[in-house]
Order: structure tokens, then C-alpha cells, then sequence
């Protein structure tokens, strides 16, 4: 009897193939390490992928690529623009209520308290992702997910206990203030406080940095 390959589920709302940029290259080198070291790979996007023609370069180091798909909403006002414009402008106010409860499981994290408002995460988390994050880990059964930035972790929501939960921190959102504003840039829209970069990180079973003063840091 063959021993079966242990999958690992890696989350991204970054498109890693080709890499264009460092945190692109970084999400690629970890998805070849894993497949090297003998994990099977399912890679999950958080909005469908803008580049189709490059899934088939990325299929060749991953065992399965899923992505999370528009809400029905927004897949209506694609097909009927005209529809969308003449009754969903007009009757927002009346249906928001009701089309959030559908967009929206149970089950789901409490928001981390952030004074920039939950409208950032939400840009790379949507709310569907936990749902389709827990589909696949009872499928595989991965000895773990790793998620790629500390706004990602609402996809452990859903997840039973003995999966291992990681962080692939790249970044302290913490720190980014100070360092923007060294740069001349007095507006970053990722920064945290470490309040919430704490809050973020608690809901993880292993934070990985990439360098060992982030790791400090991290650690207090």
C-alpha cells in the first residue's frame, strides 16, 4: 500500500504566476518548496484570476488552483447592466440587508476592531472565502493552511481544530507607519495598529516571519 501524499492549502489574493514583484516570487518559491518536500498543493485565490492564459503555467506546480467566484449580484450586473443600473441602484437601501445575509455565513470571526474601518480587508478577504477554504480542507484533510498576510485569516474561521492554522506574515502592518513616513508617503492604507496586527495573529497556530527582527517583534 502507497503512502498517501498529506495535502497543505495555501491562500493568496495574490495571482503568483508569473511573479512580478517580491511577495509574488515569495508565494511561488513556497508553493515549489511544499510540492518539493512532498505536500500536495490546493492554492486558493481569494477573486477569480484576471489572467486566465497564465492558470495553465500555474497548474503545473500546484495539484489543484480554486478561487473565489463573484457574488450573484455582481455576476447579474455583468450579464444585465442596464438591469442592475435601473433596479439595484435604486433599490439598495431596501435589499442590502437581505443580500448580505446570503453573501455572509455563520460561523465567521468577530471583525478585529480597526480604525480604518473593515472595508480594506474585505477588499482581499470576501466573505465567501471561509466557506470555500472549509469545502476543500474536508475534501483533503490538509495537515495544514497557510495564509498569506494577516487580512487573510478570516479563512480559518470554519476550519476544525487539529488543522494546523499558519501565517505568512511577510509584512509587520504595525511598523509600516513608521517606514512609510521615512519614504515621504504620508498615507499608507495597510497600516495596523499593533492592537490589531495582535488580534489578527492570535488567530493562528504558527506565525512565520521572514526575517529574525520581524520574528521579535512578533513575538512581544
Amino acid at each position: 500500500m502507497t503512502n498517501r501524499k498529506p495535502w497543505v492549502i495555501v491562500v493568496t489574493h495574490l495571482f503568483p504566476y508569473p511573479a512580478t514583484h517580491g511577495t509574488e516570487l515569495r508565494i511561488l518559491k513556497l508553493l515549489v518548496g511544499l510540492r518539493s518536500a512532498g505536500y500536495r498543493v490546493a492554492l486558493v485565490l481569494t477573486d477569480e484570476p484576471q489572467h486566465t492564459d497564465h492558470l495553465h503555467g500555474l497548474r503545473q506546480l500546484v495539484d489543484d488552483v480554486r478561487w473565489v467566484g463573484p457574488a450573484f449580484r455582481t455576476r447579474l450586473g455583468r450579464r444585465l447592466p442596464g438591469l442592475r443600473r435601473f433596479v439595484w441602484q435604486n433599490l439598495k437601501d431596501l435589499t442590502g440587508t437581505s443580500w448580505r445575509k446570503k453573501d455572509e455565513p455563520e460561523g465567521l470571526f468577530e471583525p478585529v476592531p480597526s480604525t480604518l474601518g473593515h472595508e480594506r480587508s474585505k477588499r482581499v478577504c470576501p466573505p465567501q472565502l471561509p466557506v470555500l477554504v472549509s469545502r476543500l480542507a474536508r475534501k483533503y484533510q490538509p495537515v495544514a493552511v497557510i495564509a498569506e498576510y494577516i487580512f487573510l485569516t478570516d479563512c480559518f474561521a470554519l476550519l476544525k481544530p487539529d488543522v494546523l492554522k499558519m501565517i505568512d506574515t511577510i509584512d509587520v502592518f504595525s511598523l509600516r507607519s513608521e517606514q512609510v513616513l521615512g519614504f515621504g508617503i504620508d498615507h499608507d492604507p495597510w497600516n495596523t495598529s499593533a492592537e490589531e496586527e495582535r488580534a489578527y495573529l492570535l488567530r493562528a497556530d504558527v506565525i512565520i516571519a521572514i526575517q529574525a527582527k520581524e520574528a521579535r517583534v512578533l513575538r512581544e
